[in-house]
């Protein structure tokens, strides 16, 4: 990618200072946005971001010639806001966003799904049903691609930990750090489930506890079997939702809602601007 690509994208963010700076410093920093685009490099499938932050991933993923439909969800309308408004001075196409609390329920979906950077501030008792409700959105074609730090003795979590607190303080973040996964307790949901995973260090040249991990449907998996020689189910399109059109079926959580510009809303907002990446201390 050429090195004045976080620039260019940044500048889609003005004149808000603040998320040009963070999108800038982040793109040009974080390896996320590189190990995302190799993991999606061989799937055509719509991709669905949980906790999208500012739409970064977005703006990556086009410029790098990823072309299926992008749905970001988010529980922050301030966020939400900044991208929907950068990606359509971008003029991005087959992109869209909607205001979810996954608290509440998951996205009805089918196809490849990012889960950056977010375990860590659901609390330890949903991970597992996060998980399950991402794979059971793969189809034969897609991947689950998931970014945390995992818990472990070492002063990288530490530091990571420090960060995210950090951010919730600051109010980037509208909810601090929980608990970081075990890879042990990945791995047995990853095998209950007969899909393939890897486990990757995604570091780069930060001090930061974070991975990569890529989940594919494996040959045994419950999701290959229940698809094979049935094909993909038809996908309809919500007229309410913000952006180009995304594939939808009926939602699992019934307080899904498309994400517009509400003044009242954004300024009674607890957050003051929010997603930080467990990463950067700034998607």
């Amino acid at each position: 990618m050429p090195a004045s690509l976080p620039r260019t994208i940044a500048e889609h963010y003005r004149p808000h200072r603040h998320h040009y700076w963070y999108a800038r410093i982040k793109l040009a920093t974080d390896p996320l946005y590189a190990g995302v685009i190799d993991a999606l490099r061989d799937s055509r499938e719509p991709l669905l971001d949980l906790g999208c932050g500012i739409g970064l991933l977005a703006h990556w993923l086009r410029a790098s010639g990823f072309a299926a439909d992008y749905h970001g969800v988010d529980n922050d309308a301030a966020k939400l806001e900044a991208a929907v408004e950068s990606t359509r001075h971008a003029q991005l196409d087959r992109v869209s966003f909607t205001h979810v609390d996954l608290a509440s329920g998951f996205p009805e979906h089918e196809g490849s799904v990012t889960l950056l950077d977010v375990l860590q501030f659901v609390p330890p008792a949903e991970h597992a049903r996060l998980i399950d409700a991402a794979i059971d959105s793969l189809t034969i074609d897609s991947v689950l691609v998931i970014r945390s730090g995992l818990q472990r003795p070492g002063w990288r979590l530490r530091l990571t930990r420090a960060v995210d607190r950090f951010s919730r303080w600051w109010g980037w973040m509208n909810a601090g750090p929980q608990r970081y996964p075990q890879r042990a307790d990945l791995e047995a949901a990853f095998e209950a489930r007969g899909v393939e995973a890897e486990f990757e260090p995604l570091r780069g040249r930060t001090p930061f506890e974070n991975w990569l991990i890529v989940v594919r449907l494996g040959v045994g998996s419950n999701r290959i079997q229940a698809q094979d020689g049935h094909g993909q189910q038809s996908r309809e399109t919500d007229p309410g939702e913000v952006g180009n059109q995304h594939p939808a079926s009926d939602p699992i959580v019934p307080e899904e809602r498309p994400y517009r510009r509400d003044h009242n809303e954004v300024e009674h907002d607890d957050v003051k601007h929010g997603e930080v990446d467990a990463a950067q201390a700034e998607e």
